[in-house]
């Protein structure tokens, strides 16, 4: 039995984020993007994801700021 992997891709570029997201897809994993850190954690509210990809600077919250929200440096 085989479970698909989830991911969440998360960057301010277009490019960078469809790009990821692409090669993800080639080798089975379900992407899912979002634009900036706040839209990605409204989106891990009703999306379990097997592992996270985010930029790390970005305008409106940084990737540190996804992975570890409770981190108040992490904006």
């Amino acid at each position: 039995m085989s479970f698909k992997k989830h991911a969440l891709v998360v960057d301010d570029e277009e490019s960078q984020r469809t790009g990821l997201a692409e090669m993800l897809a080639s080798f089975g994993i379900e992407p899912l993007t979002a634009t900036d850190g706040q839209d990605a954690i409204e989106k891990l509210a009703s999306f379990e994801a097997d592992i996270i990809a985010a930029d790390l600077i970005m305008r409106q919250k940084s990737g540190m700021g996804v992975i570890r929200p409770d981190d108040v440096t992490a904006t």
